[in-house]
């Protein structure tokens, strides 16, 4: 296959995701050389990025929202705030493509225009309020180089701040050397449960026992994911299946299990673990327990309880025997997504990949 290219050799994409309890910021580089030929038995791709800067900030955008069903003016000023740095990140590494997304909190927020206009009207930026299979499939998009294309099946799940993101993926390995320009992947379905880390323990930490709290969301999640289950006939195809997890709560708990004092990106994202051992470690935080916690994750001893909650649910019902943690999510989701409405259109691709040479 031989690939033709007119327009920009190099450029610079941004990902701003507004979840409910953080703002993160991607800016990748992303460099084309058409000139390469995928004759060999390692094929490449004619596109390559890698990312050149980042930002978090915990804006807490979803404080207060299950109470009153609106955004806190204070938590839109923060999330203002975390977009103005952004935003002169944005305009220093001259950004040719970019896209902001917000999730679960403005899903809800019955004032979530306000913040629409408010970034528009400061920085002139357009705010995509996404669904949640939108969000799912913007993991699995970030998760695509991970992928173990032996697998047909691939189970992807993000827990964020307001809500539980899964998606049910069948996957095409014939082009997994040419993901960018094929549909590698068929969406069979998707399921936003309605259980955050930081919304569940902001609704019910003054009412109820962590012990109480862990209970009671490993009961919601374990019903609803048996019927996703059921619904998919994901028992009979078990050996078949890759599940990923991706974002901060697998792989805070990713890095507990490698018993780590600070945190190590490179040691946990494509980290494989056995879900038995992160079935025991969920366990193990529950109730009095989280003295094991170091100090580095203590602040978020509140969060992991239900975080392990929503895990424990996860592995227990699926049983899944691995697990893959990813530390990347919808922010690579969307500059993958970008790349592929904004570069891979300028190809002119001689020659037809045929199933057999995809599979060599």
């Amino acid at each position: 296959m031989q690939y033709r290219y007119s327009g920009e050799r190099v450029m610079n994409m941004a990902a701003i995701d507004i979840g409910t309890n953080s703002c993160r910021l991607l800016v990748s580089r992303v460099f084309i050389n058409p000139q390469k030929r995928s004759y060999l038995k390692f094929n490449t791709l004619p596109i390559t990025w890698k990312s050149i800067d980042s930002f978090c900030r915990i804006v807490k955008l979803g404080d207060g929202l299950t109470k009153t069903g609106t955004l806190d003016q204070a938590a839109i000023q923060r999330t203002l705030d975390a977009l103005h740095i952004c935003y002169k990140k944005i305009c220093y590494y001259r950004v040719n493509h970019m896209r902001l997304v917000a999730t679960e909190a403005c899903r809800k927020a019955q004032n979530a225009g306000e913040l629409v206009r408010a970034v528009r009207n400061a920085f002139n930026l357009s705010v995509d309020i996404i669904t949640g299979p939108e969000e799912a499939e913007l993991a699995l998009l970030g998760c695509c180089e991970m992928l173990n294309w032996r697998k047909p099946y691939a189970l992807i799940f993000d827990i964020g701040g307001g809500s539980t993101e899964i998606i049910w993926a069948r996957l095409h390995p014939e082009f997994r050397h040419s993901y960018l320009f094929e549909p590698f992947y068929e969406i069979l379905d998707a399921i936003s449960l309605p259980y955050g880390v930081v919304t569940v323990n902001d609704n019910l930490i003054g009412y109820a026992s962590s012990e109480q709290i862990f209970g009671y969301i490993y009961e919601k999640i374990t019903q609803d994911i048996k019927h996703f289950s059921a619904k998919n006939n994901i028992d009979s195809l078990i050996d078949q299946i890759q599940m990923i997890g991706s974002s901060g709560t697998v792989t805070t708990f990713g890095a507990l299990h490698l018993g780590l004092e600070t945190y190590d990106r490179r040691r946990i994202d494509g980290l494989r673990v056995d879900t038995k051992d992160m079935i025991n470690l969920c366990r193990n935080l529950d109730g009095n327990k989280t003295q094991m916690i170091p100090p580095e994750f203590a602040q978020r001893e509140d969060l992991m309880n239900v975080g392990g909650a929503i895990l424990l649910g996860i592995f227990e019902t699926l049983k899944i025997p691995e697990l893959t943690i990813a530390d990347r999510g919808i922010r690579e989701g969307i500059i993958v997504d970008l790349i592929r409405k904004h570069v891979v259109p300028h190809f002119s691709i001689q020659g037809k990949r045929t199933q057999a040479q995809g599979q060599t």
